[in-house]
């Protein structure tokens, strides 16, 4: 888990190219602007925007098997809205991934923006200050991954699952 922008997708395709099994967020940028258009809004604090979110990464995190590496995870859509509701909570609770998460830190270095990223550097260590208190408020363990390399980070994971 981390902010947007801060390797979480790169590291996640090392470890498919490793061989592991590994899933990327099902919410791409084409499935947001689906759902705003169905719903009439560009309000990303949106309740029924951020259902469908978290019924997604739910559905996401049903359909795999054994170990796998997620890219973004349910914990992720409560820490997208603001105030989210006690029933996402109890989602995210009932829907667990194993205990560790792996945490991609803000590194101002690798961060970029693109078409479907848009947040600045200060925006992403702000969403990623999010995370970290849903994560911890959900009691997962926190990792932290080092500032290094994708295949670094890789090994530094494959050593502690």
């Amino acid at each position: 888990m981390g902010g947007p922008g801060f390797g979480k997708s790169s590291v996640v395709r090392e470890l498919e190219r490793r061989g592991y099994c590994c899933y990327y967020d099902p919410c791409t940028p084409e499935f947001f602007r689906g759902c705003m258009a169905e719903l009439g809004t560009r309000d990303t604090h949106n309740y029924e925007l951020n259902r469908r979110v978290l019924l997604k990464r739910i559905d996401h995190f049903l359909s795999s098997t054994g170990m796998c590496f997620f890219d973004r995870g349910i914990p992720d859509s409560l820490a997208y809205m603001e105030n989210a509701p006690e029933e996402f909570w109890e989602l995210a609770r009932k829907h667990r991934y194993m205990n560790r998460v792996f945490v991609a830190p803000p590194w101002e270095r690798i961060h970029e923006t693109n078409a479907g990223r848009h947040e600045s550097f200060e925006e992403a260590v702000e969403l990623h200050n999010t995370l970290l208190r849903v994560y911890t408020k959900l009691n997962y363990e926190l990792v932290e991954l080092p500032l290094s390399g994708v295949a670094r980070r890789a090994e530094f994971i494959l050593a502690r699952v």
